[in-house]
């Protein structure tokens, strides 16, 4: 299928680099949604039309859009992107296109038909003639003066100083988003963890379907969870006070209190999103203990489950002035069968970035499961 409306094109280089430009580009970023199972990754189409709207907002960026069909009808689409976060990292704002602007890119349809589909983020994408870079490993692209994006982290001199036990900043992680805690195969669960498992309705992983028809609660603009939060590509600033250490993650604009003043885990609490965290140190490693969650959350995006029972118990270890390296492991015996341990994450500091706000707003995720997730899945 190819739906044009022709015009001359031209183009210009316009670069874009920087490290979450190359996640971007490369695919890593991917909604918390999961809605790339609602696409045909197998059906690249050109695709050139007319803006008619610019969606600038979260979960996704949205584009609308005239385009005139093999029988001569004009009919409206919508497109995909990435959120304004990540387009933001990739030269993109709120004014980048407008409404009569001429548009041809490439799109990935809908499975069931419907008149959405994902914008490609490695194909070239022009509006007006001048083509808007969505990559950032493509070397025509680039400015003079300009490289291009690291696609690790950038080793450090060993004689750079830094204290172990400061982890103070914002760190990213530079390897993507982990969907599960244990790979493709589910850990090993009881009776009670399997019938669990088996109501939770992915869009990642061996059991995903469209996030229309699933019932994952972050689709909803609940909160995903604390493994979650740390397996995403979100990052998240440490900031050490006095007597705690408090992680802010930028999705959601989360915060998360580790006490580590000698406190002792409640015996009796209320479940909480996020749990109840207490931290010490062994040697140079920080060991954070939490309990007293809430097991509506999902352990992952593959529908892991928890129960409110859980033990988290994570080990974060400064290896070097600008990595970050964290181990987790998950006793649930209500769950499964034996302790789940998380392969070791590593992220790298990220010395010159901002955080930004980056809210799941129910106003914004409603319209845009109306207007884009739902017709992508067939509902």
């Amino acid at each position: 299928m190819k739906l044009i409306l022709s015009k001359s094109l031209k183009r210009l280089k316009q670069a874009t680099w920087g490290f979450f430009g190359f996640l971007l580009a490369s695919g890593q970023i991917a909604a918390h949604h999961g809605t790339r199972i609602s696409y045909d990754l197998t059906n690249p189409t050109q695709i050139t039309g007319i803006l008619t709207e610019y969606a600038w907002k979260n979960p996704h960026v949205s584009l609308f859009f005239d385009v005139t069909n093999e029988g001569g009808d004009v009919v409206n689409w919508g497109g995909e992107m990435g959120s304004p976060a990540t387009l933001t990292r990739s030269r993109w704002t709120r004014t980048t296109l407008k409404p009569g602007d001429e548009i041809t890119f490439t799109i990935y349809p809908s499975r069931a038909g419907a008149n959405v589909g994902e914008v490609s983020r490695t194909h070239p994408f022009f509006a007006n003639g001048v083509r808007l870079s969505l990559s950032a490993n493509d070397p025509a692209w680039l400015l003079e003066g300009e490289t291009l994006a690291p696609t690790e982290a950038v080793p450090v001199p060993q004689d750079v100083e830094y204290d172990p036990h400061d982890l103070t900043g914002i760190w990213a992680s530079f390897i993507g988003p982990r969907r599960s805690v244990t790979g493709q195969e589910p850990a090993p669960m009881t009776p009670t963890g399997q019938a669990k498992y088996n109501s939770q309705l992915p869009s990642y992983g061996p059991r995903a379907i469209p996030p229309a028809l699933g019932n994952d609660p972050a689709g909803e603009c609940n909160p995903p969870g604390i493994t979650r939060a740390l397996l995403s590509i979100s990052p998240f600033e440490f900031v050490q006070g006095s007597g705690k250490l408090i992680q802010l993650f930028e999705g959601g604009r989360t915060w998360r209190d580790i006490w580590v003043d000698g406190r002792e885990l409640p015996e009796e609490q209320d479940p909480r999103w996020l749990g109840y965290s207490i931290g010490s140190w062994q040697g140079d490693t920080l060991v954070v203990e939490t309990t007293g969650f809430d097991d509506r959350t999902w352990l992952d995006s593959y529908a892991n489950p928890h129960s409110a029972a859980m033990r988290l118990v994570e080990r974060w270890r400064r290896t070097d002035h600008d990595t970050l390296e964290l181990d987790m492991t998950i006793y649930d015996p209500e769950i499964y069968t034996a302790p789940v341990m998380v392969e070791t994450k590593p992220y790298a500091l990220q010395p010159a970035r901002e955080m930004q706000e980056v809210f799941c707003a129910p106003a914004d995720e409603g319209s845009f499961n109306e207007r884009i997730r739902n017709p992508a899945g067939g509902l």
